[in-house]
């Protein structure tokens, strides 16, 4: 008897040491952070949404980027629903967990709930044109931060993770260098056979980008996100260094940062480059013991930010220092119109002055009538050649209107500042409707604003997104508009300001903020929850690490992934969400939530 117990219990604690040190289940971890990322592949969809007057009426579009990552994530995600749910039967029906991630489950039943009673639900579930991020990847976050907290279980599982990430860390690296200096390894022939079906490898050469030469892009859709992601990741990579002992490590994490920081610079995103040297201070806050204990480290660090602004002069300092003054303009801007409204009379508001314009045509005969605020009549005269109308009130003098035919509709243009305006009361209902880019008749609105008004062209155009996109947040309180649901919540019908604003033609499918996109596409409710997490998790990051010694290798890497989130949470500003780099914050500030859990209880 004595010697089966004893048989027992070491067949107990082989099994138990086994699946502590088996790397089965941080695979999901590793793919997510460090191979998702790289996906790349043609997927050719009909986005489904011509019915609208603001989008084309092409049915065929081409994504590269963002469609199987956005599947391959799902995936992912879905077993480790399947590996918490075995836990959940495997360990009496009970699983670890914080209270920290409660908001984060609140977040997730009303992003669910939002993207349910949406009107846009399909949407939402499917994914939408340029964004992906479905209800399901939104979902996905959540079980990220719950897999990472219940498998991740010793130090030995930090390192393979670590080791895996600066892996993909060095291969994007290398790929940034490329296109930071003009040889873009994505666009060579063999790279594009990898993502491009055998079929369309005959018209290799037709596959072209929308980015400069010596801009990096990565494998990340748009260089704004690359912002994001360099912003992301070099602090980590800082404090990787910072308390880092094995040479080789060492000369690993500062080549990945000089390459990073140069990728960063290629990008053009000042939001990255801004938030990393936000990050770069809360690094020398945390870690200023250790820098004045080392100040080999501190000159080592100095000399490798010194060669990436080297580098950042050599690429293109001129093209990056006009794009950080255009961002951070406040120049109040002002234009000669002011509003155009489209009812029973085309209304335009003109350098502070109204004109009324309204027309007939009947019998082949063109009439017009033109007054003022104060419905008087104002004096015009026609041109007899070309049927031009040319108004002699020296109020209106700089505008001009002609009649014109578009698709058997009679319509008229105004030429205003050399900006032609095409409106037509043709169309059955009596009424105005403006012709817009996409050859479609729409009414024009002058969306509500707040907060930015009159700062439209702030941050590349962001002042005019997040003027547009505040008011709302006051219509979706509890519930928001559902996953991916920014595009029918924004109004893609307010064409003066998008004209005003350099979107004209454009489809604003995203807010450019996450907190503005999480308080809009699932609710004010959601971002409170989410919010909530964040700060939780910051300030047991500070209670941990503000007077730390970093002699484990816990609290070093929480050090270093606590960083990374301050700076991604600053990005988030500026930048939305996107299903390219939000699974790896997701997953690293998953893991950062075990490691301050299992360093506040003593359990490493």
């Amino acid at each position: 008897m004595r010697s089966n117990n004893s048989n027992k219990g070491k067949n107990k604690y082989h099994n138990k040491s086994a699946e502590s040190n088996s790397t089965i289940p941080l695979l999901p971890i590793i793919f997510i952070i460090a191979v998702l990322p790289f996906i790349m592949r043609t997927h050719e969809y009909n986005p489904k949404l011509s019915q609208y007057p603001w989008f084309s009426d092409a049915q065929n579009f081409v994504d590269i980027f963002l469609y199987y990552k956005h599947i391959f994530f799902i995936i992912t995600c879905a077993l480790m629903l399947l590996a918490i749910i075995y836990k959940f039967f495997t360990n009496n029906r009970k699983l670890q967990t914080s209270v920290i991630l409660y908001p984060m489950f609140i977040y997730g039943i009303l992003a669910f709930l939002s993207t349910l009673f949406s009107k846009h639900s399909s949407y939402g579930f499917s994914g939408l044109f340029e964004q992906f991020e479905s209800v399901f990847v939104l979902i996905g976050y959540v079980i990220v931060l719950s897999y990472t907290f219940i498998y991740i279980r010793t130090e030995n599982d930090l390192k393979k993770i670590n080791y895996c990430f600066l892996v993909s860390i060095l291969l994007f690296s290398i790929l940034g260098l490329s296109q930071a200096f003009g040889y873009d390894l994505i666009r060579t022939d063999f790279i594009k056979k990898l993502y491009i079906p055998r079929s369309g490898w005959s018209t290799l050469d037709s596959v072209t980008f929308n980015f400069p030469v010596k801009t990096a892009f990565l494998t990340l859709y748009n260089p704004n996100y690359v912002g994001v992601y360099t912003a992301f990741v070099i602090p980590i990579l800082l404090a990787l260094l910072l308390t880092e002992k094995n040479i080789k490590y060492k000369v690993a994490f500062g080549f990945a940062i000089i390459c990073m920081t140069i990728t960063l610079l290629s990008s053009g995103s000042a939001a990255g480059l801004i938030s990393t040297i936000i990050a770069v201070f809360a690094a020398i806050i945390v870690f200023r013991k250790k820098l004045f204990q080392h100040k080999k480290i501190a000159i080592g660090i100095t000399l490798i930010f010194s060669a990436a602004v080297l580098c950042l002069f050599i690429l293109k300092f001129d093209a990056v220092k006009s794009l950080v003054n255009n961002k951070l303009s406040l120049t109040k801007a002002s234009h000669n119109i002011t509003d155009i409204k489209t009812d029973n009379d085309l209304e335009l508001t003109y350098k502070g002055n109204t004109l009324l314009l309204n027309y007939t045509f009947s019998n082949s005969k063109f009439d017009i009538e033109l007054k003022d605020s104060k419905n008087s009549s104002i004096p015009f005269h026609t041109e007899d050649t070309s049927g031009k109308v040319l108004i002699d009130d020296k109020r209106f003098k700089e505008i001009t209107i002609t009649p014109v035919m578009y698709n058997n509709i009679l319509c008229i243009n105004l030429i205003i500042d050399g900006k032609d305006w095409v409106f037509s009361n043709q169309t059955g209902d009596g009424t105005f409707y403006y012709l817009n880019t996409k050859g479609e008749f729409d009414k024009m609105v002058n969306a509500d604003s707040s907060i930015f008004t009159g700062y439209e062209t702030l941050a590349t155009g962001r002042g005019y997104i997040w003027s547009r996109s505040i008011p709302l947040l006051k219509n979706n309180i509890i519930l928001g508009g559902g996953a991916d649901s920014f595009v029918f919540e924004f109004p893609q019908n307010d064409y003066l300001n998008y004209y005003y604003s350099g979107f004209e033609g454009e489809i604003l499918t995203k807010p450019h903020s996450l907190y503005l996109q999480v308080g809009i596409q699932t609710g004010l409710l959601s971002l409170v929850a989410m919010l909530t997490f964040f700060i939780m998790y910051f300030i047991s990051s500070i209670r941990l690490y503000i007077k730390c010694k970093f002699d484990s290798y816990w609290e070093k890497t929480g050090a270093a992934y606590f960083l990374g989130v301050v700076s991604y949470m600053f990005t988030g500003i500026t930048n939305d969400s996107s299903v390219t780099v939000a699974p790896v914050f997701w997953t690293i500030i998953g893991i950062g939530v075990v490691i301050n859990y299992k360093l506040s209880r003593n359990e490493t």
